[in-house]
């Protein structure tokens, strides 16, 4: 009877050291994030990167991995992560060939710069995490709400000149650059149904 008892004691330890041990997620990418800690896993999470602002009152609470684009593989590999959440944009590729080599599961989050991946990118990170159903709630309401507002956009636009929008990005005085094709800026830009005023150029510059 003592041998058995030991033996399910051993048994819980390891499935409890199992399931802790996939529970630590690193996420690179601030709408990757975002997405993770809303379909409420903020507590799995162990460290993110930089440009991961919001919400404030989760984040400021987590390990920083560095800038998403600048990332550091020893720097995520030393918290211990089963799972790592990158968006597809994130580099160096140095670092996630380095991370793809050690026995951590990475997956890599569509990051495109359109409404219609924005469905793959909450699909993607709601099944690595085991979320599925709440990740298609949540899709289905900001397409709700993204779809009103456009709807709102659209009428009061109507019948007036298309506006012409220029989006500055201002790291410092010294470092001031302006948003062109192929940005997020870009995209709202278009959204909000004006042209970018520089549209010539991709990226910024």
């Amino acid at each position: 009877m003592f041998v058995l008892r030991m033996i399910c004691i051993l048994i819980f330890l390891g499935c409890t050291s199992l399931s802790l041990a996939q529970d630590r997620i690193v996420t690179v990418g601030g709408s990757v994030s975002e997405i993770a800690i809303t379909l409420g896993v903020a507590d799995r999470i162990v460290g993110l990167d930089t440009s991961s602002i919001y919400p404030a009152d989760v984040v400021k609470t987590k390990a920083k991995v560095g800038y998403w684009r600048n990332i550091s593989a020893e720097g995520i590999l030393s918290l211990t992560p089963s799972l790592v959440l990158i968006s597809e944009r994130a580099g160096p590729p140095t670092a996630l060939q380095q991370l793809k080599k050690v026995k951590v599961n990475v997956v890599e989050v569509p990051d495109g710069l359109s409404l219609e991946s924005l469905e793959q990118k909450i699909m993607t990170v709601g099944k690595a995490i085991g979320k599925k159903q709440e990740a298609k709630q949540l899709h289905s309401k900001i397409k709700q709400n993204i779809q009103k507002t456009l709807a709102k956009i659209a009428s009061k636009n109507k019948n007036q000149k298309k506006l012409k929008i220029l989006f500055i990005y201002a790291r410092s005085t010294a470092n001031i650059m302006a948003a062109g094709a192929n940005t997020a800026s870009a995209a709202f830009i278009k959204l909000a149904g004006a042209d970018n005023a520089f549209s010539d150029f991709d990226n910024y510059k």
